[in-house]
This record gives C-alpha cells, sequence and structure tokens, in this order.
C-alpha cells in the first residue's frame, strides 16, 4: 500500500542514477531498483541529476545527491520521455492494427 508522504524513485542499480519519479509505488524492471523519498517529487528527474548512494533496509534513500541541469537539457530530457511513451502507445495500436488485420484476412 502506498504512503502518501513518499515519492518512489526508480533508479539504475549499477549507477545510481534516477530514471523516473512517481506518486505510486513501481515494480523495479530488470537492472533497476525503486526507493522511497520525501525529498523529491515527479519531474524533478528532468530538472535535476539525481544519484542514489545508499538505501536503508527499509527502503528509503539515506544517501543522495542530485545537480541542477542545464533548462535546455532538463526539456530535452521531458521531451524524450514523452516521446518514449508516444512511441510505446504507437507500438501498441500497430500491434491491435495487426491483429485487427490478420482476423479480417483470415474470415
Amino acid at each position: 500500500m502506498a504512503d502518501n508522504n513518499y515519492m518512489y524513485v526508480q533508479y539504475y542499480k549499477e549507477t545510481g542514477n534516477v530514471v523516473a519519479i512517481t506518486s505510486a509505488e513501481l515494480a523495479a524492471a530488470e537492472g533497476y531498483a525503486v526507493a522511497k523519498t520525501e525529498k523529491y517529487k515527479p519531474g524533478d528527474e528532468f530538472t535535476y541529476t539525481i544519484t542514489v548512494l545508499a538505501v536503508s533496509e527499509t527502503g528509503d534513500i539515506d544517501s543522495d545527491f542530485s545537480v541542477l541541469n542545464n533548462p535546455q537539457a532538463a526539456q530535452l530530457l521531458a521531451d524524450n520521455a514523452a516521446l518514449k511513451a508516444e512511441n510505446t502507445e504507437l507500438k501498441q495500436a500497430i500491434a491491435d492494427l495487426t491483429l485487427t488485420l490478420a482476423a479480417v484476412m483470415a474470415e
């Protein structure tokens, strides 16, 4: 059950670099880990380069650092995230159309 005071940070296990911050608890994909924080909010991963250094046994971030991104870099990161989401939607639409076309051709 998600705690409303926390945000969930997804980061690369190997480097600690944060790739996503959400209010909903995330399932960690392969190569990633998730930790809780009250320090950051969604969108901060575009404004700052955030690195997780240590996480407690309870999953809270114990140590991290962040560096303010150049505003143009922050915009590029946000645009890239939007394009990735759109790409995922388009791939799903193509898959749906392919299934529909296959069903029509089979009739």
